[in-house]
């Protein structure tokens, strides 16, 4: 068995409690960007209802997330757009308010969030089957090998590393989906 030391960093809850001591927003981002170089496990960031600039600093980091995601996603519609559901294989459902189409993670989010912007991962699928009990991991699997092949879809089941998203990775993720699906829409 190998120990493993993890790194909890205090910095920007505690910073604030000494007497005279105060960050703005952007100090704060300044502070975690660079914990987060420093791959600092984990980032104890403050308390949200304590100040607009706690509140601030702590959804623009969770933010980076959701925005690389949202990003993502729209690029795989786009790139999946015209082709069969993943999962069922039937086409998807003429564009309705809401969209007729999820990225559809086929390892998800929370069992593999080092691959959620993995585009092996994640494929154009309709949302009945992207729901709890829509389909099962036999047919999603089946799409995947048939869209993919075996070999990388066993690449994704085997990829059980660990990754933290830096800020800079996130915004470069965001950029550079948003700069693919600019490329696909324009042919």
């Amino acid at each position: 068995m190998s120990d493993k030391l993890i790194i909890f960093d205090t910095t920007l809850r505690d910073g604030e409690q000494s007497p005279g001591a105060s960050m703005t927003r952007d100090e704060k981002l300044r502070i975690a960007r660079q914990l987060e170089r420093l791959r600092v496990d984990v980032i104890e960031a403050g308390f949200a209802a304590s100040s607009n600039g706690d509140f601030e600093s702590i959804k623009t980091i969770a933010d980076r997330i959701a925005e690389a995601q949202a990003a993502c996603n729209a690029y795989i519609r786009a790139r999946d757009a015209g082709k069969p559901c993943i999962c069922c294989g039937k086409p998807m459902e003429p564009q309705k308010a809401g969209g007729s189409m999820d990225a559809g993670h086929f390892r998800s989010r929370s069992s593999a969030p080092q691959l959620r912007f993995d585009e092996d991962n994640i494929f154009g699928q309709r949302k009945n089957c992207n729901r709890p009990g829509g389909t099962t991991y036999a047919a999603f699997r089946a799409g995947v090998v048939a869209r993919i092949g075996e070999e990388r879809t066993a690449a994704v089941e085997a990829a059980n590393f660990t990754h933290k998203w830096t800020h800079e990775e996130l915004i470069e993720i965001r950029a550079g989906y948003i700069a693919k699906r600019k490329a696909l829409e324009a042919k």
